[in-house]
């Protein structure tokens, strides 16, 4: 697959959901295409309204990566639906690795990103920041270091997937500023964007919800790193609210679909507006 060019517009899409569909049914998504799943229903269901992107259920810290995913359903998913790059998460849960040692997790990591690589060859990798919190303890401290992660990109010579909400919960458990966390990432690599609100539900953080204030704070001010050049270009900006499911049909409401990604598109479109 062909590598995104940097004359191209950052293209925004949206978690496919039947309130996206509908809009997208009456030509009123301000979206280019819908993210999906890999389940074969969701991905049919959408792909009858628009073009899609896969997003792929794919984890690092996965000891039973290779024997877990259907690789040859992924493949063809990705080339029917001309989705440039192949995804992962860059998780470690503290049960695989309990003394949270980052030179295990990072053995682990390089190993599933050559099985990655091995099975779906055809597709630059794009690695994913995930949520951390200090509640709970399910997951390993080092997956947030910020030094442990520009490495490991490096290493892997791999795309950042930079999803934003994630950011914003993880630097509430770590009690810095967002801006200064994803600050401290390699932003050249950054290809791909997931943008979505942050509020608090049943007494925790939780993404996947409504854009607010502080959430376009954080959005707004990643845009202005990429029209500066210290942030490269993404091909797409997705906003992550919705999707099918008891999980997401409770936040899918098309009247905040409409207006988040309206807003997104317009910061999408500032990438090629002429500098002052």
């Amino acid at each position: 697959m062909s590598e995104d060019t940097p004359s191209q517009r950052v293209l925004v899409g949206v978690n496919s959901s039947d309130p996206s569909l509908s809009l997208k049914a009456q030509g009123l998504l301000p979206a280019d295409l819908f993210k999906c799943h890999p389940h074969l229903p969701w991905v049919e269901k959408a792909r009858q309204v628009g073009p899609c992107m896969m997003h792929l259920p794919l984890n690092l810290g996965d000891q039973e990566l290779e024997s877990r995913h259907d690789w040859g359903l992924y493949r063809d998913l990705l080339i029917e639906t001309e989705t440039p790059y192949v995804n992962a998460h860059m998780e470690a849960q503290v049960s695989v690795f309990p003394s949270e040692d980052w030179g295990e997790i990072r053995s682990l990591w390089l190993k599933n990103a050559d099985i990655i690589r091995c099975h779906l060859s055809d597709w630059p990798l794009i690695l994913e920041n995930v949520v951390w919190r200090a509640e709970g303890g399910r997951w390993a401290k080092p997956i947030v270091d910020t030094s442990c992660l520009s490495r490991f990109l490096e290493d892997a010579d791999a795309g950042l997937l930079l999803d934003t909400a994630h950011a914003v919960i993880t630097c509430d458990s770590l009690k810095v500023p967002p801006e200064e966390w994803i600050g401290d990432l390699p932003l050249q690599r950054v290809k791909e964007l997931h943008v979505t609100g942050v509020q608090m539900h049943e007494e925790r953080l939780r993404d996947s919800m409504p854009m607010g204030p502080y959430d376009w704070q954080v959005a707004e001010w990643l845009f202005r790193q990429i029209r500066t050049g210290r942030a490269a270009k993404p091909w797409l900006a997705a906003l992550e609210y919705g999707g099918f499911g008891p999980i997401f049909e409770w936040r899918s409401d098309p009247e905040i679909l409409l207006r988040d990604l309206t807003r997104l598109r317009g910061l999408a479109e500032s990438v090629e507006a002429p500098q002052a």
